[in-house]
């Protein structure tokens, strides 16, 4: 265990994006001493989300600690009252002819703890946060 480790770093709206926030991700955890590759999965879903469909640049915000994962995903498209929906009442699965939509669902039922902070024109932030599976990444 060696601590806490923090980042918050700009990507493009671009899918190399998507690499390189789960590779900060990692890098993150390493230096916390922890690992968690569902912090992993969560941050390749979010990052895929801003690039497919917020199509801004985004920040991403990492705080690894010993009992705690937590990344923060900032982009440029306001918060729909649908998505805020999605964050915070787990509709449940789509219909199976529904080609997308299943993120915020392995999101909303796999993380420890999520949401979704509203800064109006700014933009949105969604969060999680997991609990590592192990020390010594």
């Amino acid at each position: 265990m060696r601590g806490m480790a923090v980042a918050s770093v700009h990507l493009p709206a671009e899918p190399p994006s998507v690499r390189g926030a789960r590779v900060i991700v990692a890098r993150e955890m390493a230096a916390a001493g922890v690992s968690s590759s569902l912090a992993l999965l969560l941050t390749s879903e979010l990052a895929s989300n801003v690039v497919q469909h917020a199509r801004t640049g985004f920040d991403l915000v990492v705080e690894a600690a010993p009992n705690r994962v937590r990344v923060e995903i900032h982009d440029g498209m306001a918060a729909t009252a649908a998505f805020r929906e999605l964050i915070e009442r787990h509709p449940g699965l789509p219909s199976i002819q529904v080609v997308n939509g299943r993120g915020l669902l392995l999101l909303t039922s796999t993380a420890a703890a999520c949401g979704v902070i509203d800064k109006g024109a700014d933009g949105k932030a969604v969060w999680f946060e997991v609990v590592p599976e192990s020390e010594g990444a």
